[in-house]
């Protein structure tokens, strides 16, 4: 028999999760400008601010927590330039 899981109980996806450095970030990051959604670029940069392991990389390429968490469309256009995209 098969067991049924409820949704409820199932985690979040985070993709932070999986990212483990500079190239995945990047990579993950060209995706999403490739499917031009500028909204969840946005987001992404927000929640990037949220995990440890992004602002330490960020702030490696010079980007600060503080821009992170504006997530506005300057603060897009710096992490993107930032990993050359």
């Amino acid at each position: 028999m098969t067991q049924k899981i409820k949704v409820s109980e199932l985690h979040t996806f985070n993709p932070f999760d999986y990212l483990h450095d500079a190239a995945d970030f990047g990579e993950y990051l060209r995706v999403m400008l490739e499917e031009n959604d500028i909204e969840s670029i946005q987001q992404t940069i927000v929640r990037a601010a949220e995990s440890e392991k992004m602002v330490a990389m960020a702030q490696a390429v010079g980007i600060s927590r503080e821009t992170l968490r504006q997530g506005d469309t300057a603060a897009a256009q710096k992490v993107c330039a930032a990993f050359g995209l």
